[in-house]
């Protein structure tokens, strides 16, 4: 499958999902760079703000496919859902890929931050 094509059938959610993923990989690699508390926690607000706008893509897709064929037999309405099913997964499946870079790197920096924090607190002081 080409990719133009499956960002085209993602529908109106994969551009701001792009963004937000292209901000989660970067709010990640700067987390990971700078050890700080707090671009751990950007970098997994920016993961889960993804997340979310693709899954707002899925329900938006799977609302319109119920309107669209409210009126159809049960036995139209089931064919009709095996058929799309592959494209209303499209902005879900993107927003979880688009995630998974700032999650990553968000994650091991609050953990390099809190074993950092540990050792500190373990070391006898020298200043007394």
């Amino acid at each position: 499958m080409d990719v133009t094509q499956l960002y085209s059938d993602g529908g109106l959610f994969m551009g701001p999902i792009l963004v937000c993923g292209v901000g989660s990989a970067v709010a990640g690699l700067v987390a990971l760079l700078v050890h700080r508390n707090s671009t751990g926690i950007v970098a997994i607000v920016f993961s889960v703000l993804c997340f979310a706008l693709g899954y707002a893509g899925f329900y938006a897709g799977m609302l319109s496919m119920m309107k669209q064929f409210q009126h159809a037999g049960s036995a139209d309405f089931a064919a009709a859902m095996t058929a799309t099913q592959e494209k209303l997964n499209i902005p879900l499946y993107f927003g979880s890929f688009c995630s998974a870079p700032g999650l990553l790197g968000g994650l091991v920096a609050l953990l390099s931050v809190r074993r950092k924090k540990a050792r500190m607190a373990l070391q006898p002081r020298s200043d007394r």
